[in-house]
């Protein structure tokens, strides 16, 4: 792999990747609060993040339609959102640890080779309704 980047012309841009600690949590704004990226911004290693965006978006709303006090409709979300940000950031963090390393990426392999084995054990299951009905 490294090899393949060297020996690349200049089709190859690195990026920087830009995180936000893996639990991190603010006081209460009045009238304010953060979806998204803007809450809870990761590296793309646990493929979470858009989930997270649309998930924040459908809370907030229930929250805020569900009665007329916008405060504790906003600290509500946030405490949920919180919650659930920092497990997929811890996640993602993972997954950044085990692409970047010294030497080879062992952790990275054997991560592949689990979920390779998991698709074959999952296989022929995947053949049964889920109405465990069965037509």
């Amino acid at each position: 792999m490294t090899d393949l980047i060297r020996g690349c012309d200049d089709a190859f841009w690195p990026r920087p990747i830009y995180t936000l600690p893996t639990r991190l949590t603010w006081e209460r704004a009045p009238d304010v609060t953060l979806v998204g990226d803007a809450a809870h911004l990761m590296s793309p290693f646990a493929g979470e993040g858009a989930d997270l965006a649309l998930i924040d978006g459908a809370d907030l709303a229930r929250e805020i339609a569900s009665g007329p006090d916008a405060e504790a409709s906003l600290s509500r979300y946030e405490k949920t959102m919180f919650a659930r940000g920092a497990k997929s950031a811890a996640a993602s963090q993972r997954g950044l640890d085990m692409m970047f390393v010294k030497g080879p990426p062992r952790k990275l392999i054997l991560f592949f080779k689990a979920m390779e084995i998991a698709s074959k054990v999952a296989r022929p299951f995947a053949r049964i309704p889920a109405s465990g009905k069965g037509k």
